[in-house]
């Protein structure tokens, strides 16, 4: 982490409901990530932890290791939720007043997208009405979200169309038959059934979380859940964790009691009762309020198809047009950024990601993480470098890290005028290197490079630089920062 005492804090809400975050800890933006043959921890390179504080929240009791003293705690809501949400929160920060003056994110995926924009509106309100203690609530972000029951599962059958799952007959046949309505088959007439009984055929055998994977029976586990689950269900592990022995049987990654399935009734312990999050998405683009909405294309489970259209309908102002951003110099999917007044909705899709996008594609959801803050006022999580030179590891935003002058060339040219910026002028490598060992050594002048490993042609402007360049850039120059850490050691 760069500064605990002014990074954001994001709290984050897990999906289900009754999914824990000890998934989200191990296995997609914790600091930590476990290994599936040993059930050993290691660092994850892609930790969110390296440029917000985060706290991960089991909720309601009855997920992972959370439990009720009383019985009517282990009755909960949708409503119910969002009102824990938000006291969760107010007494965290109570307690930890350090961090009460830091940007506040609240952060949910799948089913918590119908809970956590209420608890976000509510912390808002709170704010609005005065009450103690103020929050520095700066908005939320939401990881392939369940927003209206109806939509969003309507949204499949548009989704499996583009992605080739449906035939256009059997497509075309819905749309004329079913008037718009592919959840209620109860309902549907004979014609309308057909078509989405030939979607279920289509469709039956194919992964919802993520169509490229392999589909898993009912039997089946992820390997990594299996992993979790053996490693919390450990004697160890539950004594280093502070579990209270006796109030918590054996944890369980998800708990299918409270989980919500398309059409699921309401039971004696849990009631699903907000059909739909979008009033609450409307009222917050009326506050001075950031978002960030992102899914994985091969999602079938909440498909971004269902995600563009609410988003369409709250009629904000396009910022920023549809556009790739980059990984390792690799598309890694694509953002666009609207507003309205105060309010900001950066939204984006992952190439290739499933529903679970820190765990299908961990390193393109950090770079979106901060990609998508990199323009704000609230600078307080840069922008991400990609480099791809010799002895390179995307470890951590603070490094060193060593630069091939093709690197180089790539960060500075954007930076000169139109002229220097046609590549077919600077295409003979020489040249290139000259003009980009004079940017840099303006810029060793300037004190915005520090050069750490000075190869011969810095000193020998007439050597071609095809040596490693050892540099710590800065902010000022180049619009993102790279800090400073222990040097590390190359061949």
């Amino acid at each position: 982490m760069r500064n605990p005492q002014e990074d954001p804090i994001i709290f984050h809400f897990p999906g289900g409901p009754g999914v824990s975050s000890l998934a989200t800890l191990l296995v997609e933006s914790g600091p930590l990530a476990i290994n599936t043959d040993d059930l050993t921890l290691t660092l994850n390179p892609n930790a969110l932890t390296q440029v917000a504080n985060m706290v991960f929240v089991d909720i309601p009791a009855g997920t992972g290791f959370s439990y009720s003293e009383t019985q009517e705690g282990w009755v909960s809501s949708d409503t119910i939720q969002a009102a824990n949400y938000k006291d969760f929160v107010k007494k965290f920060l109570s307690h930890n007043p350090k961090f009460l003056g830091n940007p506040l994110y609240m952060s949910g995926i799948s089913y918590s997208g119908i809970i956590v924009p209420k608890a976000t509106l509510e912390l808002y309100e709170g704010n609005d009405r005065g009450d103690q203690p103020a929050f520095n609530i700066q908005g939320y972000i939401l990881s392939s979200p369940l927003t209206n029951k109806f939509m969003d599962f309507n949204s499949r059958i548009e989704y499996a169309h583009r992605l080739a799952l449906i035939s256009d007959d059997i497509y075309q046949s819905a749309i004329n038959n079913c008037n718009g309505n592919y959840v209620d088959t109860m309902q549907a007439n004979s014609a309308c059934r057909k078509s989405l009984m030939s979607y279920d055929e289509c469709t039956s055998r194919i992964n919802f979380e993520n169509i490229l994977e392999p589909f898993l029976d009912d039997n089946e586990t992820d390997i990594s859940l299996i992993a979790i689950n053996k490693w919390a269900n450990m004697e160890v592990v539950q004594q280093a964790l502070n579990v209270q022995q006796g109030m918590v049987g054996k944890f369980e990654e998800q708990n299918s009691t409270l989980h919500y399935k398309k059409g699921k009734n309401d039971t004696i312990y849990y009631a699903y009762d907000i059909f739909s999050s979008y009033s609450y998405h409307k009222k917050l683009s009326t506050k001075s309020c950031r978002a960030l909405i992102f899914s994985g294309d091969h999602d079938l489970t909440f498909p971004y198809v269902g995600v563009e259209q609410w988003i369409s309908s709250l009629n904000l102002e396009v910022e920023a047009p549809w556009e790739p951003f980059y990984v390792d110099n690799q598309v890694g999917g694509y953002l666009t950024k609207y507003a309205l007044n105060n309010y900001s909705l950066t939204y984006a899709t992952v190439k290739g990601a499933g529903h679970v996008v820190d765990y299908y594609k961990p390193k393109e959801s950090f770079v979106l993480y901060v990609v998508a803050n990199n323009q704000s006022n609230n600078d307080s999580i840069p922008y991400v470098p990609i480099f791809k030179g010799d002895g390179y590891e995307f470890r951590s935003i603070r490094m060193k890290t060593i630069l091939m002058s093709q690197d180089l060339w790539d960060l500075v040219s954007n930076r000169l005028d139109e002229n220097d910026r046609d590549r077919t002028r600077l295409r003979d490598h020489r040249r290139k290197d000259e003009r980009v060992l004079s940017i840099i050594q303006q810029g060793v002048d300037d004190e915005v490079f520090h050069v750490l490993q000075q190869p011969p042609c810095l000193a020998q402007p007439g050597i071609s630089c095809r040596w490693s360049i050892m540099v710590i850039l800065k902010f000022e120059l180049l619009d993102y920062r790279v800090y400073d850490e222990t040097l590390k050691q190359y061949r």
